[in-house]
């Protein structure tokens, strides 16, 4: 199975479709134009395609100095466990460390820790744990 990788923005029509399977929407509701928004604000993006496919996808947004945040990690089903997300990871990762960022977070789905684990993420300490508020249930 040949996978190619472009640093690329996918076309928010193709980024939607990998999106729903997700099962994200659920909670976010978010639609295409919605989609488009949020690609149109990515600092540095990794896709990956099979033939014209895209089937995995993840982001960061940053400030560009201090804090990039690696958000929607996305593999479809059927092609994960096949070293996409790892590649993804990894170029996502280098990205930030090539451009001289102080601090990479990201958010993982539920289940998720030890894949991040493997490529050097660990938990952020209990003095200082984060916090979120959940918009998305108005």
């Amino acid at each position: 199975m040949a996978i190619t990788y472009e640093e690329s923005i996918p076309d928010a029509s193709s980024y939607f479709q990998l999106y729903e399977t997700t099962g994200w929407n659920h909670h976010y509701k978010a639609d295409q134009k919605d989609i488009e928004r949020m690609l149109a604000n990515t600092w540095y993006s990794v896709s990956a395609y099979h033939g014209r496919q895209l089937v995995g996808y993840g982001r960061v947004i940053s400030d560009s100095v201090f804090y990039g945040i690696i958000c929607d990690m996305i593999v479809a089903p059927e092609f994960q466990k096949k070293g996409i997300g790892s590649e993804i990871t990894d170029r996502l990762k280098n990205k930030c460390i090539a451009s001289g960022l102080r601090t990479m977070w990201l958010f993982s789905a539920e289940g998720k820790r030890d894949f991040y684990m493997k490529h050097g993420f660990t938990d952020r300490p209990q003095s200082a744990p984060g916090m979120q508020m959940k918009l998305y249930d108005r």
